[in-house]
Formats: structure tokens, C-alpha cells, sequence
């Protein structure tokens, strides 16, 4: 039945007639219009369809009609859809009270150039069975340094459009230490790779990131978004939760080079492995981290079911790229997922143990990192995590369609499958082993596009496809298809070693191009979508404070363990549950945001002002503001101030003069040593502070050691305060915060 499905999935969309070469593409240029003005209403959704005329399908939309029909090709006047955009008043399509806009004259011309050349449909570009293609040739072969340079190359070069040069070296290994681990370089580090410029050093650069806790604290806290991961429960009382130990997990994943398909089996259904450990079942935990409602009065069965939906949700997002809770209600609108598929989906989740129960049974209890092997800790001490574990099989839920979403409203009896409309895989186990395997079986698809866009997207800083959670038809369209399709095969060929193909991607040309710009570049391509330059990203939350931090020295670099609260502004705020943010002690305070402790009604303030989700939903991408807020917020943060305080001490003690102190601060910051006019700006800075808390003492003496503690013995309370004025800056200008 299923490779049925998907024959007619290809006869719907199969050729009308034949092209021209002057007609529109469809999937680039015709698609997005119908998906986004038409569909909704004429669509693969039955209830919400008007008419009775189906306009993405290739047979519906060209059928004779009374009146005629809705495209007929080659003739874009005689096609019904073409006089009804045209219409005013009632007539016109899409209608006023749809809440659409009316077409705009240049995709009212797209459309008739489409129908005008035959009004060929084509299959959506991401259900499309990959092929691995070979890369183009080009004519500068001398900067291509791995096969993901050619593909980038061959459609500049045929523009006639010059990529941009080398970036210099320091900022060049700036670019790749918080691609990879999400740190800034040292100033050592970046001095002897200045001195090499050979390609050994670069090698040699990238293999040192990525092995080591700090490859595996960036990459997991990446993860932890998609995962919706935080350390309490959410809803109205939003109590704490220990669950830190399953991000344990994905740290080691990660740090230990877990191949990505083991990655996902595990997390996917780690418990129904044969032979399972421990630690396979702490893997499940990726699906306890829904919200757990424990308020009183509550039905636990509706939020059982409300955790059921968002682990579907999650997982078809997280690894294929698809909105399918757009179908959790009716057929979807827009994408080949039936109601029925979304509740197929649905049954894989239907039947575990646990039920919205305010113990968050099951759990299990395993030695975290810290006590592993030691004789002096307890069994009882160690942290309990909720996992998933199958109800026996006496016990088993029914799993019908839930009618407009309702868990009190039941339909009609499914069973365990995947989206018909997609290549099928038998059922072997009926159960979560299933869905892992169609998930990362080679004929989906999907998911080998999905995973190597979103590694592509945290690396470059700009993905292949821009949606990079929806590659739904309302999805963005890929730049670089074969780019996209060359890497994903890639990926699954090296064993789905992320490893390998994050190395192809910075080890190339196009990772290592310059950021700058002239005013030509941004007009011909404001967003970089051509790849013709380096791009400039603007670190998150977390890299903001771990890169203060680490400038300063002060980073506290302990691997793993749970959550921290590290000092915020105290704003006299408390949730309903009356729990307050009690600052942690030591080093502690300063460790890596991977480890800040998240709350969901109550966020670390300093991470919600730079756009850090409350993780309720899986976030496959985080929007980036640009705020007044956020400056005021980075100028005034305790972190910032004591990192400050800490850097204009290391720079007084390991510098002997003012010139080097001020090169040592820029290039802790910024990875690079000032221009001539930058450092003198920061020696007039200098002099002013200087003289500023020469003449106020006590405020010399607060603004040098609040919070960080008493300055070092010989070391003038006014000369410290006016260091502490210019890392000020250091560490909050624009070129520290971005990559």
C-alpha cells in the first residue's frame, strides 16, 4: 500500500505537457504562490477545501469544470485561476475575508508564464528521492579546497561574481572556535597560528575542536533546543525537575563521537533495544521533557495525551523537517499528511507508562558523571531522570483519531505507520523501533537533508534551506540543492559521522571567506544567500556569556554535573510557586550556559534579552532581535562587570605597558589586534578613567573589585578601575559579540 501511495504522490505531480525553457520553475517560482495564496483552501485538507477543486494536484487542477478549468495549459486566458486573481470585488481569489492579500502583478505573471508554458507540476523538492550528484567543475580549481567549494563556486562563476578573499587569520580562528565549540581562541592559540600559515595549522586547528568537552557542551546545547530540554515542568506551578542527568547523556554522545544514527535509535527508543543498559534508557529522556502539568483538578489523561502530541510534533521536526502538528486536527493544508497519518505517528507514542503523575514515574536512578567509580557515594544520591518504558502488553492503549485535536473526542481505530505519502518501511515490532528506522532508513528522503542543513546553518551561519525546520511545501526552497544532497549522502556514507561532515564544511574555501562587505555585494545579495562571502552571526545567549567569561579567565570548565545559577539582576519577580533564583556558589557561578539552570516561566534574564527560548515547543531556529534593551542589559549584567574586572587584572599583570595591555584586551575580545585609530580611541578612554578615579578613591575601589572581591596586593585601586572601564567596552563591542 504504501509504495502505492507514493506512486500516486508522482502521478499527481507528473508533467501536463512539455516546457520551454523560458517558463518559470515550478518548485522555485510557482510553488511558494499556490502553497501560500491557494492551498489553504484548495488544498489536500477535504474540510477546508471550497469548490471542490484541488490545486495541488496536477489531475484536479486542469479537469474540465462547469465554466472551464481552474489551468488550462498553455493557455493562461482560458484558465479559471488566472481570471479569478485577476477579479475584483467578490470574485477575486484568494477572497478579502481569507485574510490573504491579492496576488501582486509579478506573480500574477509568474503563473501565466507557468500555464502559458505548459503548467508542469513537479514533486515538492524535498520528497524527492536524493541522488548523490557529482560535483561541477569550475574554472578556478586553485580555491577549491573540498568538494563543498565546487558547488559553491560553479553558480558564482557562471554570474560572473568573484567570492570573497581569505579572512585574515586570527578572526579566521575565532570564526572556527565558536563554529565548533562555541569558545573564543585563545591570544596564544591565535599567535602561533598567525606564525603558520600553512594548511597543517588549520588542520591541526580544526582537529583540536573537535575532540574534547568543549566540541560536545556546544553541540549539546544546540541539541537541547530541538529537545525542548529545561529543568522544570512547566504550566502554572513550573516546579523544578531532574532531568539534568539525560543532558549527562547527550554531553557524552557527543564527546565520545556516538555515530548520529546510534544518536537517534537511542533517544528515539533506547528502552526497546535488545539488550537495552541503563544508559540506553536514559536516552528516552529526550521525550520526557514535555510539560508535566501537576496543578490540582487537572486531568491527567488530557495532558498525557497533550505530552503524546508534542513528542510526535517533536520528533517529525526535529529529524525530518516536517509541521506535522499542522495535521493534529484535520488533514494538513498544505503537505501530504493526512489526520490519519499524524494519529499513525501518534500510536508509535500511545503506549507508555507514563501519564502526566506528579512523580514523573517512571524513572531511573544512575550515577551521574561526577560519581561514577567512587566508593564514597550512595546509590540513593544519585539523581533520578523520567524515561520511557512500554506498558506491558495486557495494558495496552487503543489509539483512534482524536476528532479536532480533543482527547475526549475518539474516531476511528489506528495503527502504527508513518506518512503514506513517504517512501514505508514494513513493520517489524509495531513500536518506537519502527519509526527510528523509517526515520533514518536511506530511501526517506528527509532526514539526511534535515540533519545536514541544520549542521551546515550552526556552522556557516547561513543554511542551505532557510526553513530550517519546515521543509514543508511552506518551507523555504534549498540555494544550493546539490550542495544539500551531496552532504547529506555524504553523511549517511561516512556512517553518520557529524564529525566528517562538519570537517568538509570547514575545511573549505567558502567557510573561510572574509565577512566584508562593499555596497555593491550587499545590494546584489543582502543575505548571503549566494555563500560569495563569510557571514557575520551574531553569538547566542550563551556564547555571549561564555565568551566573557573565557576572555576574561574566568570560565570554570567542569564537564557535566547539574545545573547552575549563575548571579542575574534580582527584578523581585516570582512565579506562582514562589521558588526564587538563589544564586550558585564558587566556581559554579561561572560555568558554561550549557549548564545554566532553565526554567521555563522564569529564564535566566540575561539569556530571555538575547532571544534564548523558554524551550515549551522544540525551536529549531532562534530569532535574532536587535534592541536598545539588549546593549543596556550587556553593559549592566554582574557577568559582564565582574569579567570585566577580570580581564583589566590580567591584562596589568601580564603586560608591561599600555600599548600591549590594550593589544592583549582586543585580542582576547576580538581576536584580533586593534587598528591604529581604534587603540587610540581606547588610550583616550584610558586617560579619562584615569583621571576620573584618581580623583574618587572609594569609587575606584567598587568599581574594581564589586563583585569580583579585593584587587591583588600592589595593584593601584585607580588603575585597575580604569582597565575595568576599557574591558568594559572590549567585551560589549559589536565585533565581540559576533562571529
Amino acid at each position: 500500500m504504501r509504495s502505492v501511495a507514493w506512486l500516486i504522490l508522482c502521478i499527481v505531480v507528473a508533467p501536463v505537457t512539455g516546457q520551454s525553457t523560458d517558463t518559470p520553475d515550478f518548485g522555485r517560482d510557482v510553488l511558494p504562490i499556490l502553497s501560500s495564496k491557494c492551498w489553504s483552501c484548495h488544498g489536500p485538507d477535504p474540510e477546508g477545501r471550497h469548490a471542490d477543486l484541488r490545486l495541488d494536484d496536477a489531475r484536479e487542477a486542469v479537469r474540465p469544470r462547469d465554466g472551464g478549468a481552474a489551468i488550462v495549459p498553455g493557455d493562461p486566458t482560458a484558465s479559471l485561476v488566472i481570471k479569478r486573481i485577476r477579479a475584483v470585488g467578490e470574485s477575486r481569489m484568494p477572497p478579502e475575508d481569507a485574510g490573504k492579500s491579492a496576488l501582486k502583478p509579478g506573480e500574477i505573471a509568474v503563473l501565466e508564464a507557468w500555464i502559458r508554458g505548459g503548467a508542469e507540476y513537479r514533486p515538492h523538492w524535498a520528497f524527492v528521492p536524493r541522488r548523490k550528484p557529482t560535483p561541477p567543475a569550475v574554472r578556478d580549481s586553485a580555491w577549491v579546497r573540498t568538494p563543498v567549494d565546487r558547488f559553491v563556486l560553479a553558480p558564482l562563476e557562471a554570474s560572473g561574481t568573484r567570492p570573497a578573499p581569505r579572512e585574515e587569520p586570527g578572526r579566521l580562528l575565532r570564526r572556527l572556535s565558536f563554529a565548533l565549540t562555541g569558545l573564543p581562541p585563545s591570544k596564544d592559540e591565535i599567535d602561533r597560528f598567525v606564525a603558520d600559515p600553512s594548511p597543517r595549522a588549520w588542520s591541526a586547528a580544526v582537529e583540536r575542536r573537535l575532540s574534547g568537552p568543549r566540541y560536545a557542551e556546544h553541540w549539546t546545547r544546540h541539541w537541547m533546543d530541538l529537545a525542548r530540554y529545561a529543568d522544570s515542568a512547566g504550566y502554572e506551578k513550573d516546579a523544578p525537575r531532574s532531568i539534568w542527568r539525560w543532558k549527562e547523556w547527550v554531553l557524552e554522545a557527543f564527546a565520545s563521537g556516538m555515530p548520529f544514527d546510534d544518536f537517534t535509535r537511542k533517544q528515539i527508543a533506547g528502552d526497546l533495544l535488545p539488550g537495552a543498559t541503563d544508559e540506553d534508557r536514559i536516552a528516552t529522556a529526550f521525550h520526557r521533557n514535555t510539560l508535566t502539568n501537576d496543578e490540582g483538578g487537572t486531568d491527567d489523561e488530557e495532558f498525557r495525551v497533550a505530552a503524546v502530541v508534542d513528542r510526535v510534533n517533536t520528533v517529525f521536526e526535529t529529524w525530518t523537517g516536517l509541521s506535522m502538528g499542522c495535521a493534529q486536527c484535520h488533514t494538513h493544508r498544505y503537505d501530504p499528511i493526512t489526520i490519519e497519518d499524524y494519529y499513525g505517528a501518534y500510536a508509535y507514542f500511545n503506549q507508555t507508562e507514563d501519564a502526566d503523575r506528579g512523580d514523573e514515574a517512571p524513572v531511573l536512578r544512575t550515577p551521574p558523571f561526577g560519581a561514577r567509580g567512587r566508593p564514597d557515594t550512595r546509590p540513593e544520591d544519585w539523581p533520578t531522570t523520567p524515561v520511557l518504558r512500554e506498558l506491558p502488553a495486557q495494558n495496552r492503549r487503543e489509539t483512534r483519531v482524536l476528532l479536532r485535536g480533543s482527547f475526549a473526542s475518539k474516531g476511528a481505530l489506528v495503527a502504527p505507520h508513518t506518512p503514506t505519502a513517504l517512501p514505508g518501511r514494513p513493520l517489524v515490532h509495531g513500536d518506537r523501533r519502527d519509526l527510528a528506522e523509517w526515520i533514518l532508513a536511506p530511501e526517506n528522503p528527509l532526514t539526511a537533508r534535515v540533519i545536514a542543513n541544520r549542521w551546515f546553518e550552526k556552522i556557516v551561519g547561513r543554511a542551505i534551506v532557510d526553513s530550517v525546520g519546515n521543509f514543508g511545501t511552506q518551507g523555504a526552497s534549498p540555494t544550493h540543492p546539490e550542495l544539500l544532497d551531496w552532504l547529506a549522502e555524504e553523511l549517511i556514507a561516512s556512517g553518520w559521522d557529524l564529525r566528517h561532515l562538519i570537517r568538509l564544511i570547514v575545511e573549505s574555501s567558502t567557510f573561510a571567506q572574509s565577512a566584508r562587505t562593499t555596497p555593491e555585494t550587499l545590494r546584489a545579495d543582502p543575505e548571503n544567500r549566494r555563500l560569495a562571502r563569510g557571514s557575520r552571526v551574531r553569538l547566542d545567549a550563551e556564547e555571549m556569556r561564555d565568551a566573557v567569561l573565557e576572555a576574561s579567565g574566568l570560565l570554570h570548565h567542569r564537564f557535566g554535573g547539574p545545573p547552575v545559577r549563575p548571579p542575574q539582576p534580582d527584578l523581585g519577580l516570582s512565579p506562582y510557586s514562589g521558588l526564587r533564583w538563589e544564586e550558585s556558589d564558587g566556581a559554579d557561578r561561572r560555568r558554561r550556559g550549557v549548564y545554566v539552570f532553565w526554567r521555563r516561566s522564569q529564564p535566566y534574564a540575561p539569556f530571555s534579552a538575547f532571544d534564548a527560548t523558554p524551550r515549551n515547543i522544540c525551536t529549531s531556529k532562534r530569532e535574532r532581535t536587535n534592541t536598545p534593551l539588549q546593549a543596556l542589559a550587556l553593559m549592566n549584567d554582574p557577568v559582564v562587570i565582574e569579567a570585566a574586572q577580570a580581564l583589566a587584572r590580567v591584562v596589568l599583570v601580564t603586560e608591561s605597558n599600555d600599548a600591549a595591555r590594550l593589544e592583549t584586551g582586543f585580542v582576547r575580545t576580538a581576536g584580533r589586534r586593534p587598528f591604529p585609530h581604534e587603540a587610540s580611541t581606547l588610550a583616550d578612554l584610558l586617560a579619562k578613567g584615569r583621571a576620573r578615579f584618581a580623583s574618587a578613591p572609594s569609587d575606584a575601589v567598587a568599581f574594581a573589585s564589586d563583585p569580583l572581591g579585593p584587587l591583588p596586593t600592589g595593584l593601584a585601586p585607580s588603575e585597575a578601575a580604569a582597565w575595568t572601564l576599557v574591558a568594559q567596552v572590549l567585551l560589549t563591542m559589536e565585533e565581540a559579540v559576533v562571529r
